[in-house]
């Protein structure tokens, strides 16, 4: 029935532009604007070099994923580019790409959100490995500086093991080498991953075992995020080194293993050394080894024509020992006769200090030094005292005159003195026949002072027996009668 509804409407056949151009047009009508549309960034990569033209990525959520790009003009004003994983909110154009045939989203401007749910989930398990100590570089374990035996756990037919294998031939061909095969993406691969690495480590085959993968998005690199595996690569019994993905790749096994390398070629170069540089220094040794073993000839050769003309001649070397030995006897004889003249003079020094220092002597020398010192304060105190004995004298004369001159005037002056005390004593006005007037023990020299009725006393010059006690009748003021 179906063939015969594809028969009747051959007629009315669209080709492949115009059904392209119906897309587009309805693209156009049911998104006319620019839209903000929100999602994980995943499989990110760039296009162009040296200069970059443009970035490409998908944006996913649970169930859908779509693709996006960034062209260069754009690029200027967001500047920083997504990372993988990342939850963004995008300004978006939707169109139809009719030569890809395919929809196609033109991002305007990026803002982040936040981290996304996968990366979230392996920092969180990341910390956990830390917490454990899984991460400790103190289990970090050397790796074999030549080995012999190597194996590989990774896809048989991957661009890594091909990778690998191009670089262990190059750089270290005696090295023997074992693949284990394992798928490295999908569900599936974390589970076959494991047994490949249980299988490596329980033959004890290898030194050394690479876990290695090509690059790819965060999703394609999940299965090297499994817990499982993760611990598995953990407890390995020999070094363990693993590349997965790109340089700016990191998963989960990056932290636990022994050496992380940027790629599966960079793992390669870990585990072997190069050919080039052993011979290098294989070729060195062996140069050093020769230039001393040609060395150690030689001295032996020396040392042996020394001995030998030593020996044939022994008159020569008892010469040579005598003429020696007169040399060593007159240098000592020398040096003795210098030491005894030394010790002669330093002695000859001695004894001179000691005499100069012996009490006699000092007290010698000091008795004349006292004498010397005696005679020269004797002439010297001869003239010093005769001049103060003579200004004394006549100082003495002129100092007589002069007191006796000052002891009268102030007599003189005492005199004067105690003829105006007496003359300003309140007992001299007494005596004239004047009294002064008190009241309640205290003297009144103002009338106002005065009250009518107030009893008074006045005292006389011979007060001390005679007082007469008065009552004031009134006061007035003078000039009243």
């Amino acid at each position: 029935m179906s063939n015969h509804f594809a028969e009747q409407n051959t007629t009315n056949a669209l080709s492949v532009t115009q059904l392209s151009s119906l897309i587009q047009s309805a693209v156009s009508t049911a998104f006319p604007q620019w839209i903000w549309l929100e999602g994980e960034v995943s499989g990110f990569k760039t296009w162009g070099r040296p200069i970059v033209k443009g970035w490409f990525f998908d944006l996913k959520d649970e169930r859908t994923t779509l693709p996006c790009a960034v062209w260069a003009t754009d690029i200027r004003s967001i500047k920083t580019p997504p990372k993988e994983g990342e939850r963004v909110r995008a300004l978006v154009n939707v169109s139809w790409a009719s030569k890809q045939g395919r929809l196609s989203l033109h991002v305007k401007r990026i803002e982040a959100v936040g981290i996304g749910a996968l990366l979230a989930d392996i920092e969180r398990r990341r910390q956990q490995l830390v917490a454990e100590g899984l991460t400790d570089p103190a289990r970090k374990r050397p790796l074999p500086r030549f080995p012999t035996r190597i194996g590989v756990v990774t896809s048989a037919t991957s661009a890594a093991m091909a990778d690998v294998g191009q670089i262990l031939r190059a750089r270290w061909p005696l090295a023997a080498l074992r693949i284990y095969d394992s798928q490295v993406q999908g569900d599936v691969a974390p589970g076959q991953l494991i047994r490949a690495l249980k299988h490596a480590y329980s033959e004890h085959w290898a030194e050394v075992v690479l876990v290695v993968r090509g690059g790819g998005s965060l999703t394609d690199l999940m299965a090297f995020n499994d817990d499982d595996l993760v611990r598995v690569v953990a407890a390995a019994p020999m070094p363990t080194i693993t590349g997965v993905g790109h340089e700016t790749d990191t998963t989960l096994v990056d932290w636990v293993s022994d050496r992380y390398a940027s790629t599966p070629s960079n793992a390669a170069e870990l585990a072997s050394p190069d050919q080039q540089d052993v011979a290098q220094v294989i070729a060195g040794a062996r140069t050093r080894i020769a230039r001393a073993s040609w060395q150690r000839h030689q001295q032996r050769r020396q040392h042996l024509d020394r001995v030998r003309r030593g020996l044939s001649n022994p008159a020569r070397l008892l010469a040579g020992q005598r003429t020696r030995l007169d040399q060593v006897s007159k240098a000592l004889t020398q040096q003795a006769q210098w030491r005894c003249t030394a010790a002669r003079t330093r002695l000859n020094t001695l004894a001179m200090r000691l005499h100069h220092r012996h009490p006699a002597t000092q007290v010698a020398l000091q008795r004349d030094r006292n004498r010397t010192l005696a005679q020269r304060l004797a002439r010297a105190l001869v003239p010093t005292l005769a001049n103060p004995r003579q200004r004394l004298h006549h100082s003495h004369s002129q100092l007589l005159p002069s007191a006796q001159r000052r002891l009268d005037s102030v007599r003189q002056r005492l005199a004067h003195l105690t003829t105006r005390l007496a003359a300003s004593s309140p007992t001299q006005v007494l005596q004239r026949g004047y009294a002064w007037v008190e009241v309640a023990g205290q003297i009144v020299s103002h009338g106002a002072r005065l009250s009518a009725g107030a009893a008074i006393q006045l005292r006389m010059q011979d007060h001390d027996q005679v007082s007469v006690t008065a009552r004031v009748e009134s006061v007035q003021p003078r000039g009243d009668g």
